[in-house]
């Protein structure tokens, strides 16, 4: 069956023999992740930054610039994959750093 508009669009719908809702499901989005760096012993710092920098391809001072705004929780990734984000917490907390991985 279809639908004519006033404007002239034209609407096309199908009896599928019981209720229809009118509407698509929505297409699933991926989830994505942020990285947020928690805490570091103070005699790993070194290490973290290191690598925080062979991670995302940072400078020294970039990466050290991050650890350096400790105690306060600090953003390392943000949006990416599952998968990404818990590469990231193992590889950090393997140096005995405190890691969330927190879903958008």
């Amino acid at each position: 069956m279809f639908n004519v508009t006033e404007e002239g669009g034209i609407s096309y719908y199908f009896d599928l023999g019981g209720s229809v809702s009118g509407t698509l499901p929505a297409k699933a989005t991926e989830e994505t992740y942020d990285v947020v760096l928690a805490w570091v012993p103070p005699n790993q710092r070194r290490l973290v930054v290191r690598e925080i920098r062979q991670m995302k391809s940072l400078e020294w001072r970039q990466a050290k610039a991050l650890i350096k705004q400790l105690p306060k929780p600090v953003t390392i990734e943000q949006q990416v994959s599952k998968a990404t984000a818990e590469k990231f917490r193992q590889r950090l907390e393997a140096l005995g750093a405190e890691v969330l991985v927190i879903l958008n």
